[in-house]
């Protein structure tokens, strides 16, 4: 269950809440003066249990809820592996979430460096992919040095476009986007140089993405922008700007 929560994190991109959008103790977003009215311990070893629980998510109101918690033994404590409602196994349908996505993700390859850049482009208003899986190891350390220390501060980063903006187009997802130009400027069997000319609404820009191709898979490593230069490195400095307050 920890992997499969740690893996949705890292599928879900910066500001959006991820699949497990409710509390699954209770199996509801919200709850008040929650009663518990049974426990019943159905099974348990020495490495493992599950306990059947009913309750009442508010005890003004009638409406119970059942569910079992299996759990299992990890460094002298019980913690919860499952969570098993009317409706389904909470792993597997969090599991089936992930695999789907990755799924998505994954059709979104190609061999050729420019496909794979046109292949994007024609899908970056699909919000079933995730950019944040598309960058390299070390654009993603970047990313996450940089949300880890805004998330300190107090101040609303709702409008921060380093943060929410998806880097091919500078952009929300639901805004238009239009790929005019493509140009590959370097091409090797681990890295390429693609330089695009793109519109968004009624403004064109160029930029240079480059890509490092890991495990087979294409990864965006850097976008370098002619106004803003490397887009990594504007983050890396905002980054030290941020710790330096």
């Amino acid at each position: 269950m920890g992997q499969a929560l740690t893996l949705d994190e890292r599928l879900t991109l910066p500001g959006d809440m991820g699949w497990l959008g409710y509390d699954p103790i209770c199996n509801c977003q919200d709850f008040d003066n929650l009663v518990l009215e049974n426990v019943a311990i159905t099974r348990k070893d020495a490495s493992h249990a599950e306990a059947t629980v009913r309750f009442r998510p508010f005890r003004d109101r009638s409406e119970s809820v059942t569910q079992t918690l299996s759990m299992m033994m990890e460094n002298h404590r019980w913690v919860i592996d499952d969570i098993i409602s009317e409706q389904d196994s909470l792993y597997q349908q969090l599991n089936a979430s992930n695999q789907q996505t990755l799924a998505a993700l994954s059709a979104l390859q190609r061999p050729r460096p420019e496909d794979f850049i046109r292949t994007l482009y024609q899908h970056i208003d699909d919000n079933t992919w995730p950019w944040t899986w598309m960058v390299s190891p070390d654009y993603d350390q970047v990313i996450n040095a940089y949300q880890h220390a805004v998330s300190r501060q107090d101040a609303d980063r709702s409008s921060d476009g380093l943060l929410y903006h998806n880097p091919l187009c500078d952009c929300i997802a639901t805004q238009p986007v239009r790929l005019n130009t493509l140009n590959v400027m370097e091409s090797t069997l681990h890295r390429a140089r693609v330089q695009v000319n793109v519109t968004i609404g009624k403004t064109a820009f160029t930029q240079e993405i480059v890509l490092q191709r890991i495990e087979d898979e294409w990864k965006i490593a850097d976008v370098i922008r002619r106004q803003d230069g490397s887009l990594m490195a504007k983050m890396r400095a905002a980054t030290a700007r941020i710790e330096q307050q």
